[in-house]
């Protein structure tokens, strides 16, 4: 399996995830990112998704899902809900 193959692969994997764990995922992915290799972008505001807190929240949700403190909603709604609220 070629590397390009492989990526496929996993993203193909990753996009049939709930929204949560793909962006679990995705920060993961970015925090092992070496600083260094962003300095391009060393003057751009860092974006609330980039905070520790940011990740607290994620996690506290996801526990609350995992919990059935509160329950979940479809991709699609999910998506719906944004595109209203873009709207608006």
């Amino acid at each position: 399996m070629t590397v390009d193959q492989k990526e496929q692969h996993i993203l193909t994997l990753i996009a049939g995830l709930p929204i949560f764990r793909r962006i679990r995922i995705a920060l993961t992915i970015l925090r092992g990112i070496e600083p260094e290799s962003l300095s391009k972008f060393a003057d751009e505001e860092i974006k609330p998704w980039e905070t520790e807190a940011f990740v607290a929240e994620l996690d506290r949700r996801s526990q609350e899902l995992r919990s059935g403190k509160v329950e979940g909603i479809s991709g699609d709604d999910f998506l719906a809900e944004l595109r209203e609220m873009r709207n608006s």
